[in-house]
């Protein structure tokens, strides 16, 4: 059913910004600093994606979906839906993790954002689609392909981990457009839209069309929609 794959990919997005702001908040008192964040933001994309693998895929992130959507995996209605939910998702996420923060209101402020990174948006952008276009190569290569066993969702969540070890520190490692705009809403600070959503696609759409017509099991066959 549709509408439950909707309540799973609010939740879900919901999760992974409340918990990627609340460490952020934290920042000071997370055990190992950036390798503390990075396993807190892979470990919640783990721990939701197992849980909504067998309701909405657990995508949580408009550029898996819309990498999925442009190799025709998803149609357009559940594509489009899916995105709705989890911006809505990420807002109700972003908000609550502001609002919890009492010592810190301005917390949803300390999400994303290139400038207070020291690096230039062109390598941030960068760093944004190479770290998608990874992150979908190995949401393809461990969840998608039926030639592997299905542990997917924790692959997914270790390479989130990783693509925020290796590119955090130039680019935030978003790889997820609903990690900016929660925080973006809340703010209303949208500058960086072009980095934090442009570039994710990017990499999330070059990944999906290399991996869908070179590497998938029938490689005669053009990829299908799924209902």
């Amino acid at each position: 059913m549709l509408a439950k794959a909707l309540v799973s990919e609010f939740v879900g997005t919901f999760a992974i910004c409340f918990v990627a702001l609340a460490v952020k908040a934290n920042l000071g008192e997370v055990p190992g600093g950036l390798l503390g964040i990075a396993l807190a933001n892979g470990l919640v994309v783990a721990c939701f994606a197992t849980a909504a693998g067998p309701i909405s895929g657990g995508h949580f992130n408009p550029a898996v979906t819309i990498g999925f959507w442009v190799v025709r995996k998803m149609d357009h209605l559940r594509a489009s839906t899916y995105i709705g939910a989890q911006l809505a998702g990420a807002v109700a996420g972003s908000f609550f993790a502001s609002s919890s923060f009492t010592n810190d209101p301005n917390v949803a402020a300390k999400g994303l954002s290139a400038v207070e990174l020291g690096s230039t948006v062109g390598a941030a952008f960068v760093a944004e689609i190479i770290a998608t276009f990874m992150l979908m190569w190995v949401i393809y290569g461990t969840a998608v392909d039926q030639r592997q066993p299905k542990f997917g969702a924790l692959y997914i969540g270790l390479f989130v981990a990783v693509g925020i070890l290796a590119v955090g520190p130039i680019s935030s490692g978003a790889m997820n457009p609903a990690r900016w705009f929660g925080p973006a809403v809340v703010t209303g600070d949208f500058s960086a839209l072009t980095l934090f959503v442009g570039g994710p696609v990017a990499g999330a759409i070059l990944a999906s069309v290399v991996y869908s017509w070179f590497l998938k099991e029938d490689a005669n066959k053009k990829p299908e929609a799924i209902e």
